[in-house]
């Protein structure tokens, strides 16, 4: 018979509970180059999405405003092609980002419910997670957007060759000058107005509760939010601040347990870096 108190069994729990230890340190660290390599990945996704864009938006400003009147089909054509290879790079990073964020939110699954000395591994897993999702956003963005570019330089190249392409800056003649109200008729007239009634979208929403249960405070969430990540920011006066990454359900909800002592902190949730609400925790 083996009593709780033998040496020998004492001995073994350790060498588990000392060989699980490394288990989660060595996990911990892969989780945190993850999240530094995703949080690189991200960065770089944005300032290639945003210069897309830029360019975008000034190339339809130009053309519109007659400065690619006196360039060639073939110069627009040019362009036009150099931008459908790029659709093709971003949409090929949008599948790599999206892959690596499954992979790793596998990872996150694997450990998400184990606990102490894993809790750390676990939380650097879901920011790797928040950041690839980041950069595949951003790589999507930049794919459409360089859509945008090759579509708009190539109908302008076939315009050009075609014969029907009418420029922006046509040769100024000499006019009488008009009265004031023919010129305010004149300029009213003249003008061009596009309509936009813009894109439906539905706003961030996010409620929760925090309860405590057997020592450890259980957080329950429910939201518009769905499969997708919201970030927990625990904040308190003279105190250290914790930060909590959760993926939501189909159905927008999610619930965890965590040891961290929250009473009197507040708890304040994000979504894609946007702040949406706060709740206090009371003791």
């Amino acid at each position: 018979m083996v009593y709780a108190n033998d040496p020998a069994t004492a001995a073994n729990k350790a060498i588990d509970a000392a060989l699980e230890a490394i288990d989660a340190a060595n996990a911990a660290t892969d989780a945190a180059n993850l999240a530094a390599e995703a949080a690189d990945a991200a960065t770089v996704a944005a300032e290639e999405s945003r210069v897309i864009e830029d360019f975008a938006s000034a190339l339809v400003k130009g053309i519109n405003g007659g400065l690619r009147d006196k360039t060639t089909s073939s110069e627009d054509r040019a362009i036009a092609t150099s931008y459908s290879e790029r659709i093709q790079e971003f949409n090929s990073k949008a599948t790599s980002y999206q892959l690596s964020s499954l992979n790793t939110k596998k990872k996150y699954d694997a450990i998400s419910n184990r606990g102490g000395p894993w809790e750390r591994a676990a939380a650097s897993y879901l920011r790797a997670v928040t950041n690839l999702e980041r950069a595949r956003v951003s790589a999507e963005i930049a794919a459409k957007n360089s859509q945008l570019i090759f579509e708009t330089l190539t109908k302008l190249a076939i315009e050009k060759e075609s014969g029907r392409f009418v420029p922006k800056t046509p040769t100024p003649t000499p006019t009488p000058t008009p009265s004031k109200s023919a010129t305010t008729s004149s300029a009213t007239n003249s003008s061009e107005e596009e309509e936009y009634d813009g894109e439906e979208f539905d706003e961030p929403e996010i409620s929760a509760s925090v309860k405590l249960v057997a020592g450890k405070w259980r957080i329950s969430i429910t939201s518009n939010i769905e499969e997708d990540l919201i970030e927990i920011r625990a904040k308190k006066k003279g105190s250290k601040s914790y930060g909590f990454d959760v993926m939501t359900k189909s159905n927008g909800s999610v619930s965890f347990r965590t040891s961290r002592k929250l009473a009197g902190y507040t708890l304040q949730f994000y979504f894609l870096g946007e702040f949406v609400t706060s709740i206090t925790v009371r003791a």
